[in-house]
């Protein structure tokens, strides 16, 4: 069963697109601008065979990557306890982990979105007929 679900993702080139999406995202967020994170699932959804696809590499790879920060940043800097502060500050207390949770799905909504548009440019890339001229 395991075994049919991954050939079924290589196929479709969802493998590819999570891990394109996935290493690209781990040094974008580095930068620090969250908007960096639509590169990331372009890129990767470029891979892809279908708009559906694209979609859950995209969204797999950057919440995936995100998700990974988070609990990096929870272990060394106390990301919950931050969290647990914004959601205070909105009158949410006790919240903290909603706030990351959250945090995770917009950055995986920044990648599916990002990935379907990659897709996108590669379907009208591939609709495009050059143009010849004649003499």
């Amino acid at each position: 069963m395991a075994q049919r679900v991954t050939q079924k993702a290589i196929e479709t080139g969802i493998y590819h697109g999570y891990i394109f999406t996935f290493l690209l995202a781990l040094p974008l967020q580095l930068i620090g601008h969250w908007t960096l994170m639509i590169l990331a699932g372009l890129v990767g959804g470029v891979t892809v065979k279908k708009f559906r696809n694209a979609f859950i590499a995209g969204f797999l790879g950057v919440g995936t990557a995100w998700a990974i920060i988070f609990l990096f940043l929870n272990t060394f800097a106390q990301a919950y306890v931050i969290g647990e502060f914004f959601a205070a500050l909105i009158g949410l207390l006790g919240f903290g982990r909603a706030i990351v949770s959250i945090s995770i799905l917009i950055g995986g909504l920044l990648g599916a979105s990002g990935a379907i548009v990659g897709r996108a440019i590669v379907e009208l890339l591939q609709d495009v007929r050059p143009i010849t001229t004649s003499h």
